[in-house]
């Protein structure tokens, strides 16, 4: 249950720190101290991708799979929530209007799998299992991850905070669910073949951690 709730919080404020701020930068910065928080108790995933490439090497239980999938979206969900009251509009993740499905959706994708392999490298391989940067690391390569792919895509590399602003973005009367097949879709087989490639290159072998 402890895991459940780190990544229901982790989610909540991943969330506003993308939602809230606007700046890629500056949503790097705010989310390496929630990787420290749920590091040790859960992995801080806050990503369905990230879960997504832990069971594709075979260190993360499908059922725990889905349960942090379900759990990362519901606490994307009450953040996007508490955007909406804060700022009176909702968060929305739309795509730049000068690109193709396709070309969003191979950003999504690639930029999705970078960020699940720096993942599985600092947390399954014996050479970064006992580092203390990974926070600071994650943090900063999410905000370069934004900074370059954010103008293509629109999104947020995470497929939780696409359906939970959606969601909100529909009751607002705003049309940003038109785009949510490609932003699920693509993340969670960047995802799904980031696990794979992981075991192929480093030859990791299932049932090792994926928390600090």
């Amino acid at each position: 249950m402890k895991k459940y709730i780190a990544e229901l919080i982790g989610s909540f404020f991943l969330v506003l720190a993308l939602g809230m701020t606007g700046n890629a930068l500056a949503s790097g910065l705010l989310i390496i101290p929630i990787i420290y928080m749920g590091a040790h108790i859960s992995g801080a995933h806050y990503n369905p991708a990230i879960s997504l490439s832990f069971w594709a090497t075979g260190n993360m239980p499908q059922k725990t799979m889905w349960g942090y999938i379900g759990i990362q979206t519901t606490g994307a969900f009450a953040g996007c929530l508490m955007i909406y009251y804060m700022a009176g509009s909702a968060f929305q993740t739309v795509p730049s209007s000068a690109v193709t499905p396709l070309q969003y959706g191979i950003a999504e994708l690639i930029f999705v799998l970078l960020l699940c392999m720096l993942y599985l490298t600092l947390f399954l391989t014996e050479q970064f299992k006992e580092n203390r940067i990974y926070g600071v690391a994650i943090g900063l390569s999410y905000a370069g991850i934004l900074l370059i792919g954010e103008p293509v895509s629109g999104g947020a590399f995470n497929p939780s905070v696409t359906i939970a602003a959606s969601a909100v973005d529909y009751f607002d009367f705003g049309e940003s669910y038109l785009y949510l097949p490609v932003f699920v879709l693509a993340p969670a087989v960047g995802g799904i073949l980031a696990g794979h490639l992981f075991n192929y290159l480093l030859k990791q072998e299932p049932g090792s951690q994926g928390a600090k």
